[in-house]
């Protein structure tokens, strides 16, 4: 990663260069490719970067990453005090309810690791009814090397949309489920996995999907939901 644009070098390669495979991150309009800003880092995915690595299959891999354009968030006048009594000025992007929380896109770049290319980086299109409304993605996994599932979440968090997105799809998302409120991912042991014959759930059941998901009540307590997919069927 640098100057939030990402780099990749092929490490079990001798003769593989460092590629670079985005090219539209700026540090002045605040587009950030694979890197999490404030709200990313510290809230929704604590950690500082955006990026999803598929299962191989045959030496072909898929990278998904987040692209923040922050640059209609406005600036903010944060100021930070030293053990000194000093103190300094700082200016950041900080969303406030009546400004904008910037746009964010999942995109996946199929990459070649036994050649060291890699293709143009495709956008994931969300679920028809996210496009019109301010959104969040909280959670980003990978079913295998051309399946994935995602969560997307309304600004004000009264919609959660979970979406199945494929490569033969152009990855073009299927709507799975929509809750009507704030849905927090489970993530002991898995919160979104392919049931499998040794799951302890349910037997002999194939291309099926779990999906356990915690939605709070209120402050006090919390219910679960376990939902079934059959994904060949979508």
């Amino acid at each position: 990663m640098h100057d939030n644009d990402i780099y990749w070098l092929n490490m079990e390669s001798s003769t593989s260069s460092l590629h670079r495979i985005t090219t539209d991150g700026s540090i002045p309009d605040s587009i950030y490719n694979g890197i999490n800003d404030n709200i990313y880092r510290d809230f929704i995915f604590e950690k500082p970067t955006s990026l999803w690595w598929s299962p191989s299959d045959n030496g072909y891999y898929h990278l998904g990453y987040l692209q923040m354009n922050n640059s209609q968030v406005p600036l903010s006048n944060i100021v930070i005090y030293d053990d000194n009594g000093g103190y300094t000025t700082n200016y950041y992007r900080y969303s406030t309810i009546n400004s904008s929380i910037g746009t964010v896109n999942l995109f996946i770049i199929r990459i070649n690791a036994q050649t060291n290319e890699y293709q143009k980086a495709i956008r994931v299109q969300p679920p028809y009814k996210l496009e019109q409304w301010p959104h969040y993605v909280v959670h980003v996994n990978w079913l295998s090397n051309d399946q994935l599932i995602v969560l997307w979440s309304l600004r004000d968090q009264r919609r959660t949309i979970l979406g199945y997105c494929t490569e033969r799809n152009n990855w073009k998302c299927d709507e799975l489920v929509t809750l009507r409120n704030w849905l927090r991912m489970n993530h002991v042991p898995n919160s979104i996995m392919p049931a499998s014959a040794e799951s302890s759930l349910i037997n002999e059941i194939n291309n099926e999907l779990f999906f356990c998901g915690q939605t709070p009540e209120n402050s006090m307590k919390t219910f679960y939901q376990l939902y079934s997919f059959n994904v060949d069927k979508i």
